[in-house]
């Protein structure tokens, strides 16, 4: 991990340096004596920096550290943003279950007067394993990957997700081999995939994987870099609470008191610009509810699981099919699996996640005779409409009632 190649030492030299950097940009500020003071708060990503903009207004100055081309999962914090969060009055960030990168980061400060809030309030969580794991022994032994090319590894899965990678080169292989290694235990070659193709079921624990590609005379001819395939499994701990209005209003109250501690002065403003915010949350769930009260068919079919905490709201199902890739079509068998899914609960539609490659969709569409559908999970913000938190979950809701009715 990035963070572990910082010492504290290190880190307060490198700031030192920006202070002493900056030392010439003091007189600027204090020219201008006759301006409020803004305070900075630092997001983690897209619904917080929303959230905290409603609420602080014109009184703060608003980042987030993931840029909405990355993932809040896969993110690894820089020695950049370290400095950032290190500098700001506030740090604000969903739950440790969504953000594990969190603890690390902020294990390289010590910075007392730092107001950090917990946006989702799950300060007693139960541990969610997101630890990188130890060497394979593939890398002890100094595997190097050559001449094979491994695309359509997501930054995580779930239990039960099908893995869907491809293996990609120019050689001439006669046959694929491809073999996982599980923490503390030997690589061992999974039988029944000797393709470029690997189509594997997600258990519940992470693993390494590698693809071998084999001359006629079964020697390995080339061999992959190794992947981590991390299997992020949430259980009880969904952590997409933002897509609930009710809980999204409990956040938006958490992230009003820690901005007044932070700028007591600013408390009356705050207070106003959450209230009224709150009340626009509140009109959205009312919205829901009304949508949704007497619909008979209350399930949902979705690409990825992401809308529990919504499902759960309005007494909802969603259903998963699982891992689908956004680079590398499936099998034919895949597609009968999933095609098997939708026949069983008569779906017509299969919901797709903002700013996924929709090609894939529209393969398992087109072979099943389903319409897909975007739905926005907000992890980051959206890219092809102006729309905020309330406009995209408005656009969710639209696109619910294509199948709850």
């Amino acid at each position: 991990m990035i963070l572990k190649k910082y010492s504290k030492h290190l880190m307060v030299m490198f700031i030192s340096m920006l202070i002493v950097n900056n030392l010439g940009m003091s007189k600027v500020a204090f020219a201008n004596e006759s301006e409020e003071e803004k305070i900075t708060v630092v997001t983690s990503f897209y619904p917080m920096y929303e959230f905290v903009k409603q609420v602080g207004g014109d009184r703060i100055n608003v980042s987030q550290l993931v840029t909405d081309n990355a993932s809040p999962h896969g993110y690894e914090p820089s020695v950049y943003n370290i400095v950032a969060v290190n500098n700001a009055d506030v740090f604000v960030y969903s739950s440790d279950t969504m953000e594990h990168w969190v603890e690390s980061l902020l294990n390289n400060f010590d910075k007392e007067e730092l107001v950090i809030v917990q946006a989702s309030g799950n300060g007693t969580e139960q541990h969610h394993n997101h630890s990188e794991q130890n060497l394979t022994e593939a890398e002890e032994e100094g595997y190097e990957a050559m001449g094979v090319e491994i695309i359509g590894l997501s930054d995580h899965y779930h239990t039960g997700d099908v893995i869907t990678l491809q293996a990609n080169s120019t050689e001439a292989v006669t046959e694929w081999r491809w073999q996982v290694n599980y923490p503390g235990e030997d690589w061992q070659r999974v039988e029944d995939q000797t393709t470029e193709l690997f189509e594997y079921e997600a258990s519940n624990s992470s693993f390494s994987v590698q693809a071998l590609g084999m001359n006629n005379d079964g020697e390995v001819l080339i061999k992959s870099e190794i992947l981590n395939v991390h299997i992020d499994n949430h259980d009880e701990l969904d952590p997409h609470s933002w897509l609930d209005p009710v809980l999204a209003i409990d956040q938006v109250n958490r992230i009003q008191e820690a901005l007044i501690q932070a700028d007591p002065e600013g408390e009356s403003e705050y207070r106003a610009n959450a209230e009224a915010f709150n009340q626009k949350l509140q009109t959205l769930h009312e919205d829901y509810e009304q949508a949704f009260a007497d619909a008979k068919n209350r399930s949902f079919v979705v690409q990825h699981e992401a809308f529990g905490y919504l499902a759960d709201r309005y007494q909802l199902e969603q259903i998963s099919v699982g891992g689908l890739s956004t680079e590398v079509e499936p099998s034919p068998a895949r597609i009968g699996e999933i095609a098997k899914i939708i026949d069983e609960i008569d779906a017509s539609i299969i919901y797709y996640q903002q700013g996924g490659n929709t090609s894939i969709a529209q393969t398992i569409a087109l072979e099943t005779g389903v319409e897909i559908v975007q739905l926005y999970d907000l992890e980051v913000a959206p890219q092809d409409q102006d729309l905020g938190y309330i406009e995209a979950m408005q656009e969710n809701l639209k696109a619910l009632k294509l199948s709850i009715q």
